[in-house]
């Protein structure tokens, strides 16, 4: 999937939100079932999304399609 550097400041804050309130909100819920090992890996790829914006960002200012591998 290639996303462009806007694409991707778009979307990282949502999946932030997303983390957190899974992390510290919904496990609250009756019936919340997401496990700790599906929000790491959510975490993982978060971070790993950050790093190749911050990369990129360093090497050009143009428009940018990065690569990003999911595990």
């Amino acid at each position: 999937m290639h996303l462009t550097f806007a694409e991707l400041e778009v979307l990282l804050p949502l999946a932030s939100d997303q983390l957190f309130r899974n992390e510290f909100i919904d496990k609250r819920i009756p019936g919340f079932q997401k496990t700790r090992e599906e929000v790491q890996a959510a975490k993982a790829v978060v971070s790993q999304i950050k790093e190749r914006m911050l990369e990129a960002r360093l090497k050009s200012t143009d428009t940018l399609r990065i690569n990003i591998q999911y595990p």
